[in-house]
């Protein structure tokens, strides 16, 4: 299927940051329940050996992804506490906060909003769900950046570009964030509210998951 760069809401800076953040903290949630990031540790674990790199540095983290349940692992794993760092041009500073406060120091985050052509920090950069949202002229700094500053980078897409997986995301995603709000966490009213009573969340899940597809990258 041919790329199509069309918009996806959550990474607009003038939607509210309620908003955004509410589709960041359901992605992370369904991301822990369906235990994607484990299926990757082989890979990382692979790369901070052969790249020698000491710490991580997470773009486009959003509300954190699985990192609070992958960096116990990838320490485990390597023998010594691999540190995270957590980055975003637009920081969901909230779950960062919680999840630095339960990362027992090895989860922080970077206070600036970061440009992931850019970011300026030493260490594995990390990409997970992310890359599609650049255009093929960002796309090309970010890896650029990374060669430039002897960087490793890992880039992780868990879909695929199938026109099924697309509308079947486009249909059940609505569903599955009615479901899952309720145990997201840190608690939030406005996210019952734009959830439940206005369903703005749901739709944008939807939307962007639709979307998210159709932007994807072959690997060529």
């Amino acid at each position: 299927m041919s790329r199509i760069h069309l918009i996806e809401f959550h990474e607009q800076s003038w939607v509210p940051a309620i908003l955004r953040e509410g589709v960041t903290d359901y992605l992370r949630a369904v991301t822990k329940i369906a235990g994607h990031y484990g299926a990757i540790l082989p890979l990382l674990q692979t790369t901070l050996e052969e790249s020698g790199a000491q710490q991580i540095l997470d773009l486009g983290s959003g509300a954190g992804g699985g990192w609070p349940e992958l960096q116990p692992q990838i320490t485990t794993a390597q023998g010594d506490p691999v540190k995270v760092w957590l980055s975003d041009l637009q920081p969901n500073f909230p779950a960062w906060k919680a999840l630095k406060n339960d990362g027992n120091g090895y989860i922080d985050f970077v206070e600036a909003p970061t440009d992931a052509r850019k970011p300026g920090h030493g260490g594995l950069r990390t990409m997970f769900n992310l890359f599609h949202h650049f255009r093929p002229s960002d796309a090309k700094a970010i890896l650029k950046d990374a060669s430039d500053q002897r960087q490793p980078i890992l880039i992780i897409e868990a879909l695929d570009d199938s026109p099924i997986q697309a509308f079947l995301i486009l249909i059940l995603a609505p569903i599955m964030v009615l479901l899952i709000t309720p145990v997201i966490r840190p608690f939030r009213w406005t996210r019952l509210l734009f959830t439940y009573l206005i369903p703005v969340i749901p739709l944008m899940v939807a939307w962007d998951g639709f979307v998210s597809i159709l932007r994807l990258y072959s690997l060529k």
